[in-house]
This record gives C-alpha cells, structure tokens and sequence, in this order.
C-alpha cells in the first residue's frame, strides 16, 4: 500500500500580523487576509478624504483649526478594526492567493511604494511654509503643491529650493537669472534688474503688522505683492548672478534669508527642487485653501 503523503498545515491568518501590517501599510493588512477589494476601495476613501476636505474649505464650510488628517486617521483606525475582525474569522484555516502570502505582500507593497516614492520626487509633492518670509504671498501653514518637473524657473515664479551647504529647504520668489545683474537699493526696497527698474505700487498697510505696507511690485509683466517694513530694511547691495545659478528674495523682503546674504547666496539649478501651484490647506485659515501663488 502506497504512503500517503502527510496534508500540509493549515494556512492561519493572525490578528496580531494584520495589526501590525495595518500600522504599517493598510493596503497590506487586507491583502493579508485576502481582500483585495476592500484594499482598493480604502485606497479610493483615502484620497477622497482630502478632496473633500479641500471642496468643503473653498466652500467657507470647513472649521478653522480642524485638519482633515484626523478625519483620515478615522478611516485608517476604522478599516484597521475591520482587517483584524476579518483574520479573527480565518484564525483557523485560510486559504488565499499569491498576494496573501509574504512574498506576495512584499512585491506588492514594494511595487506600491516605488510608484508613491517616483511621483512625489519627479512629479508633484506638497510642502508647508514654515516663516513670515514670503508674506503676503504665503502664509504660516500653507501646504501648496510643487511641480518638481518644472526646475528650469523664470523670473518672477515662486520656487522651492535648497541653498548650497544647506539641508534645509526654503521656499523664495525668482528674481534674477543666470548672468542677471540685480541692484537691490536698501533706503527705497526697489529693484533694478539689468538696468531696468521693476515697477512699485505701495497699496495699504498691512493688517496686524505696525510700519507695514502692502506693495505690488512687476518684474517682466508678472505682478506679485510684496511687504515692506517701513522701520528697517533688509540687506541691499549689486549681485552678479554666476552661470547656472539663481538670485532668490523672499516676498517680506525686510523679514527673509535670502541670496542677498553670504550665508545664502546664490542658488545652482541642481538646487531648484520644483515650482510653485497653489495653496491646497491651511488648518488654521481654510478661506487660504485654493489661493494662486502668483
């Protein structure tokens, strides 16, 4: 009489692992016991959480100080219960697909990560603004989107970069191109760039700010405000921009570290991380959400 071969043990899925996973990646946790389409459809409600977050906050209905995060962590928290209910029920026999499987699950996940990693280093990422520096353009809070595929700026747009020596990452508005001689004259704020003076308008004074004006200042046909602190000013002087660099000012031109400073100084393009879009969130100022940065 043949040998009969031993049946292999049960496949198990555990609610502690789906715990874990969870924490981890909760696309995972339900490919672990065998959800795929719950995996899809929390993927869908997660990017759906922030959009209608952002349509709620253009709408003047969503409450200042409230961030839509603790609406998504909700979600995460709530489909977490729901993956370690669902492995409770398989804890004594389960049988899925390759994805429910370790190596599975890792090729996924790791596929999955590349994909979010690849956009948000070559195609679009969100940053904050974290100082008064590009007041009034940018405000403390803003989260705006970042074209990190536009790294070739013209004068006039507002970029985020990171200054030689410096791993800190700032956010400054263009003003001079490689081979640009830019004056910044200290007594009068007003900027000549080749020559040619850019064009200023002081407008009214700046609400909640003492010795603060409003002042709409155009370089090349492009308009933008600016503040100017009618106490102090910031450094002034000639800057001769090298090749294949850039002259950065921030928008509160009295209030900002900018390549007027040594310490700062001139910007190479491989230090041009992306350009700016618009204001997509501000917990604090939801009437900031959809606002041009121009």
């Amino acid at each position: 009489m043949a040998a009969v071969a031993p049946a292999p043990p049960p496949r198990r899925r555990h609610a502690g692992v789906t715990l874990v996973l969870a924490v981890v990646s909760l696309p995972a946790a339900y490919l672990y016991v065998g959800r795929p389409q719950r995996a899809l459809v929390y993927l869908v409600a997660v990017l759906l959480v922030p959009l209608v977050a952002y349509w709620l906050a253009r709408a003047g209905v969503w409450p200042a100080g409230l961030s839509w995060r603790w609406a998504a962590g909700a979600l995460i928290v709530g489909c977490a219960i729901d993956a370690c209910r669902i492995a409770w029920r398989h804890r004594d026999r389960f049988d899925g697909a390759w994805y429910t499987r370790w190596w599975g699950l890792l090729a996924t996940m790791a596929v999955l990560a590349a994909m979010l990693v690849g956009f948000r280093a070559y195609v679009i990422d969100v940053y904050r603004s974290p100082s008064v520096a590009m007041l009034p353009t940018l405000h403390i809070g803003d989260e705006f989107f970042v074209r990190k595929y536009a790294t070739s700026p013209q004068r006039g747009e507002v970029v985020v970069l990171r200054p030689v020596g410096n791993d800190v990452v700032y956010v400054k508005r263009v003003i001079g191109l490689p081979g640009d001689v830019v004056l910044y004259d200290r007594p009068t704020k007003r900027l000549t760039i080749n020559g040619e003076a850019a064009r200023t308008e002081v407008v009214e004074p700046y609400p909640g700010e003492p010795d603060t004006d409003v002042v709409r200042e155009t370089i090349d046909g492009r308009a933008h405000w600016q503040l100017w602190n009618r106490a102090h000013s910031g450094r002034g002087g000639t800057y001769e921009v090298p090749a294949d660099h850039y002259f950065v000012l921030g928008d509160n031109r009295d209030n900002s570290l900018d390549s007027r400073y040594p310490d700062f100084g001139f910007v190479p393009r491989d230090g041009i991380l992306g350009t700016t879009t618009f204001v997509w969130w501000n917990t604090g100022q939801p009437a900031r959400v959809g606002t041009r940065i121009d």
